[in-house]
């Protein structure tokens, strides 16, 4: 790929369905001039809130205190809920007015903020305030969750601009590979062996001021590593020329969605993947629940799914650079359908505690390994479709599409006591192979390109 087109990827009329793609999204939009100082920050800034986001991992450890705030799996899925939520309508909110602004960073400083109040304010609602009713401080937890998801909605869309602007396509692949696998290592090295150093027996604090370090720990490598993001040098703006209502905004994205083939496949795709990795936040509550097992395996599990990841980063990052984004996404809807039926197979031998969690940390293992393939593959495949004006408008609208998608833990965690761990792990996993038939439906981005 040594070349550029020199003229425009578009479909062949207004109304293409399936037939066509939405129009004026130029090939210089996928192979912008590396910026190698945001390419470095970038980095910095990913290593950094990666380390500090698995102190407080919304997957073990932010489930495990709902579990013991609350004592019922319904809080776990109402937490995943509001953070899903909030982080998805934040971004549709703003990202009508964020195609229309020259310059994307002060978005980022404005989510910067939000995000150290709520990290703060929950930090000291655990630390010092432990004497406190249970659901008080659930409620705080809450609270503090939706404003800082939300903050992570707004640093989403000025972030994902900017990169999409200082680093081509053929990069993209490595610098979210160079992010992980030094965030990961930080992980493997102090985050995990914390987890398991504050949660275990042996810990120098009792529930819940233990989750109240960890959260301390995110909130300081989280700060510096949004201040490094903070320095970066925003290039070339591609603004809109006028600001939508809000109706015309929600016009705009079904619009999208009519015209543009890769977006709409792309979605499905998403929603898909997003319903079966829904139980993910349950694997740790049904190893605490089913199996026995004590909170101090929060960090066993961030350790093993760190380890996993961090190989599958690498592969998924040389995927996308060499093959392109459409197979990244194909390989991880394989790896959804492996970790669903993996859990299935530890509920259904959850009477045996040896083999129950030695499954269990495989479905983490696989976990991992998913992780690194839906951050890689998701996230460029949509930046590769996105033309550079509507950039924000379809990172806004996809979290619109996918707002339903995001009550599925609430409903899991209301079917499990219900069902049973069984029939919803099953369910899962016949979702997963949904979306490997539906991944293999789309199309590669860069074949669109020539020399």
């Amino acid at each position: 790929m040594r070349g550029l087109l020199s003229h425009q990827i578009m479909g062949t009329g207004p109304e293409n369905g399936e037939n066509g793609s939405v129009l004026h999204r130029d090939a210089t939009d996928m192979l912008v001039p590396l910026d190698k100082r945001t390419f470095g920050l970038g980095v910095a800034n990913g290593a950094l809130v990666t380390a500090g986001q698995r102190a407080a991992d919304p997957g073990t450890v932010i489930p495990l205190l709902a579990l013991k705030l609350i004592g019922a799996e319904w809080a776990v899925g109402l937490v995943a809920v509001v953070m899903g939520v909030c982080r998805a309508g934040t971004q549709l909110l703003v990202s009508r007015s964020a195609d229309a602004m020259e310059r994307k960073l002060p978005i980022y400083w404005a989510s910067f903020g939000m995000r150290v109040v709520a990290l703060a304010v929950v930090t000291s609602v655990l630390l010092f305030g432990p004497d406190l009713p249970r659901q008080a401080i659930f409620l705080s937890l809450l609270l503090c969750l939706a404003l800082y998801t939300g903050g992570q909605g707004l640093a989403g869309l000025a972030w994902s601009d900017i990169i999409a602007r200082s680093i081509p396509t053929t990069k993209r692949g490595s610098f979210i590979m160079w992010r992980r696998l030094i965030g990961l290592a930080l992980v493997i090295a102090f985050s995990a062996p914390l987890v398991k150093y504050l949660l275990g027996p042996g810990g120098p604090a009792r529930f819940p001021r233990n989750y109240g370090y960890l959260f301390l720990v995110n909130l300081i490598l989280a700060a510096i590593a949004w201040g490094c993001f903070s320095l970066v040098r925003e290039p070339t703006p591609h603004a809109a020329r006028h600001k939508l209502t809000l109706g015309q905004h929600l016009v705009r994205g079904a619009r999208l969605w009519r015209r543009d083939r890769h977006y709409r496949r792309l979605l499905r795709v998403r929603a898909v993947i997003g319903l079966a990795a829904a139980i993910a936040p349950f694997f740790v509550v049904f190893g605490s629940t089913k199996l026995g097992l004590d909170d101090w395996w929060a960090g066993v599990f961030i350790t093993i799914q760190v380890v996993t990841e961090w190989g599958a980063i690498v592969l998924m990052g040389h995927l996308s650079d060499v093959a392109g984004n459409r197979r990244v996404v194909i390989v991880t809807a394989c790896l959804c359908v492996a970790a669903t039926a993996i859990v299935l197979a530890a509920a259904l031998l959850a009477g045996n505690i040896l083999w129950g969690t030695a499954l269990l940390c495989t479905a983490f293992a696989v976990l991992g390994a998913l992780s690194a393939g839906r951050q890689t593959g998701e996230f460029n495949y949509l930046l590769d479709i996105a033309p550079a004006r509507k950039r924000s408008s379809y990172i806004g609208f996809s979290s619109t599409v996918l707002m339903p998608v995001l009550a599925a833990p609430l409903l899991v965690g209301a079917l499990v006591p219900r069902l049973g761990y069984i029939v919803v792990f099953a369910a899962a996993a016949v979702l997963a192979v949904a979306a490997v038939w539906l991944s293999t439906r789309l199309e590669e981005p860069r074949e669109e390109l020539q020399d």
